[in-house]
């Protein structure tokens, strides 16, 4: 019998085996969204390191915010309410904030704000150790998404995003910013 593991459990492994953080996190969502691990991969691979290494959104939180898309989002031109789904990826992002304190990755590694060189650190036992950062970001946004998935599920996600919470999830956000 094969060990069912988490999501939480599946990107950090996808992001130990040399993913970045968003490849990680839309990767562990692939039983959700009907890509393929190849398509999420390519699909997420311009947002690690806060976009190429520019530290700008969390590359965790982006993989989510695909992911969310995915699931959760207008299907054909015209069809769903984009509003509705704006609310929701405020509602994740603030989700986010609330577990690791931005949705910067420059903030989040304590570095400063500037692109830099778009070439990968390798991954060494010494980069690992200088990226709890980052595992802290994966854990946080695979948990995040799945308690939404799971509000979703048992009918209180709607309640969660409502234009009324949205007002309260907005002037969080930008209080943070």
């Amino acid at each position: 019998m094969s060990e069912i593991i988490s999501h939480k459990q599946a990107a950090l492994a996808l992001f130990e085996q040399g993913c970045q953080c968003a490849q990680a996190t839309l990767g562990a969502f692939c039983d959700r969204t009907g890509l393929s691990v190849e398509d999420a991969m390519g699909l997420a691979a311009s947002f690690g390191g806060g976009m190429a290494r520019m530290r700008e959104v969390c590359g965790a939180l982006s993989g989510i915010l695909m992911a969310a898309g995915l699931i959760f989002a207008r299907t054909a031109p015209g069809g769903g309410s984009k509003d509705e789904h704006y609310r929701l990826t405020q509602y994740l992002s603030a989700q986010f904030m609330r577990r690791v304190g931005s949705i910067y990755c420059y903030r989040l590694l304590n570095i400063p704000h500037a692109a830099q060189i778009p070439v990968s650190t390798p991954r060494t036992p010494a980069f690992y150790a200088d990226r709890s950062a980052c595992m802290a970001a994966i854990c946080a946004a695979t948990e995040v998404l799945d308690e939404a998935l799971a509000a979703a599920e048992n009918g209180t996600l709607q309640e969660k995003i409502t234009l009324e919470a949205a007002a309260a999830t907005t002037a969080y956000l930008n209080e943070q910013a």
